[in-house]
């Protein structure tokens, strides 16, 4: 795991790690805000089944109204790797 061993990884693969295989299937997903973690942001990922776009999206607004300390803004001064 580059994360752990603090390895080059290459830009395809980062920004493709999480979104890749939803990419390929082509299911609809959105990622919403859920709080902080050692002051960094930490996001959660929604995944629907085909074609239900309006539902995660849905699912998504309702988490932010509800939650609205998700939307913390982290003050972080280290450098992210």
């Amino acid at each position: 795991n580059p994360l752990i061993t603090n390895s080059e990884v290459s830009f395809s693969v980062h920004i493709s790690r999480c979104t890749g295989p939803l990419n390929l299937t082509g299911f609809p997903a959105v990622s919403v805000p859920c709080g902080c973690v050692d002051n960094l942001p930490v996001g959660m990922q929604i995944i629907g089944p085909a074609f239900t776009e309006g539902r995660i999206l849905n699912v998504a607004h309702t988490l932010e109204q509800l939650h609205p300390e998700f939307k913390k803004t982290p003050t972080a001064t280290r450098q992210i790797v």
